[in-house]
């Protein structure tokens, strides 16, 4: 047991309690002989769990000190300071105070009210909040610099909420780099609020764990994305709208029925705009052929809406070489331009790039067995851009069709066949995306 004075917070006293004996009966010897006149005095024992205090293994070499390390017990230690108000370690299930980050201020984190905290030579400072708009990056520019040079900032999210922070950032010539959200692991041990998410970020940077140049958004490319966003929701809404009419079909009157099931798509959207229903809306016959002139107008509102954001003179215009190749069209190409950004130069080689396509091979060899599988993981949408060139090339290209009838022959499945040829693909467009008009425009 250890006794402490509340003011100075320097150690009165410690006595050793002994194996399985309580506590109380050992504090009038730990207090006797001591001039308490006028102090207030805490007596506790430190933890001595081994999980979190490692411990000698032999009894009698077990020790008592304030902060919570195992010395001999006639071991005292009158004028050591300890920190009042804080347990000597971390329970179970607490988070570890965060230890100091030793390096210039970095600063993070963006959100309306979200907190930004940069890390110093002298310990991490309490997290500052700043609101979102593009005042607010000034004042988190200043306070930042404040405490010190601004080496590199680190943003989770610099394609959503931190997209304008990254910009106005490396408008003032400081480098952004890309970080992503803990693991869940670490967000179970840790809990989850801004202040530990800013801390998390911060600890990545520094320990060189988030090293990624972010896109920068400001280009033909970012142009491209944006048109893509509305095209593709304009083809699923379309899509979906002929669905409707369909099954409305099905259950129409048998007059309506056998009048339009048997029309193709364009005929049948023609006829159906133009119809006249009438106005009773209380006759189910008047109702479905109401719904289906409003579904037929919708359907060719969407088709002039998915011809307005057409993005080919956009992807001739920023991979002119690209979609030459055999098998590659506007939307795959624009997906592989998205993939990329407008700084392709962030890309260390064409493994990387592939790497964040999910065309890399990843190895499942074990014994004699030597074999690679699909990488489930990278970007989806560019992963099923090059599925999609494959499997043109596969029917139309002579050169793929030579190469799939080799490989069947021996003995490799279609599945692997089509992975190998994903890599060649992701080799081959890497050298057009690098060498393009984009970090031109």
């Amino acid at each position: 047991m250890a006794a402490l004075d509340h003011d100075s917070g320097i150690v009165l006293g410690q006595v050793n309690a002994g194996g399985k004996t309580n506590e109380i009966t050992r504090f009038q010897p730990l207090l006797d002989g001591l001039d308490l006149t006028g102090k207030a005095v805490t007596a506790d024992a430190p933890p001595t769990s081994t999980r979190t205090h490692p411990l000698p293994r032999r009894r009698q070499e077990r020790g008592l000190r304030t902060d919570g390390e195992t010395e001999p017990a006639d071991t005292v230690h009158p004028a050591q300071r300890v920190a009042l108000g804080r347990r000597p370690g971390p329970g179970p299930g607490t988070r570890p105070a965060p230890r100091p980050l030793r390096a210039p201020c970095r600063p993070l984190g963006h959100r309306p009210g979200r907190p930004a905290l940069p890390a110093c030579h002298s310990g991490v400072p309490d997290p500052a909040h700043h609101p979102a708009p593009p005042a607010g990056y000034r004042s988190v520019l200043e306070w930042l610099r404040t405490h010190g040079e601004v080496l590199a900032v680190g943003i989770e999210g610099t394609g959503a909420y931190g997209s304008e922070l990254a910009r106005f950032l490396r408008a003032n010539e400081i480098t952004v780099v890309d970080v992503d959200r803990p693991d869940r692991k670490a967000r179970r041990a840790n809990g989850k609020s801004d202040p530990v998410d800013a801390y998390e970020a911060a600890t990545a940077l520094l320990s060189g764990r988030a090293s990624g140049r972010p896109k920068t958004r400001d280009g033909i490319v970012e142009a491209i994305r944006s048109l893509r966003v509305v095209r593709r929701s304009a083809i699923k809404s379309c899509t979906q709208t002929i669905n409707q009419i369909r099954t409305l079909i099905v259950s129409a009157p048998a007059e309506a029925r056998e009048r339009l099931r048997d029309l193709p798509t364009y005929q049948l959207i023609t006829q159906l705009a133009r119809s006249r229903p009438g106005t009773d809306l209380t006759d189910p016959a008047c109702a479905v052929r109401t719904a289906l002139r409003r579904l037929a107008r919708r359907y060719q509102h969407l088709t002039e809406e998915i011809a307005e954001a057409d993005t080919e003179p956009l992807v001739a215009q920023a991979a002119p070489g690209l979609i030459e190749l055999v098998g590659i069209g506007t939307e795959t190409a624009a997906q592989l331009l998205t993939t990329t950004g407008d700084n392709p130069g962030r890309l260390k080689s064409e493994a990387s790039f592939a790497h964040l396509c999910g065309a890399s091979p990843i190895s499942v060899s074990s014994g004699r067995t030597n074999r690679h599988r699909l990488n489930r993981g990278g970007d989806r949408q560019a992963n099923h851009a090059l599925h999609t060139i494959a499997l043109v090339r596969m029917r139309y290209d002579l050169r793929t069709r030579l190469y799939v009838a080799r490989r069947t022959a021996e003995g490799m499945s279609k599945k692997d066949i089509i992975r190998c040829l994903k890599r060649f693909i992701a080799r081959e467009v890497y050298k057009y995306l690098t060498s393009t008009n984009i970090s031109q425009q």
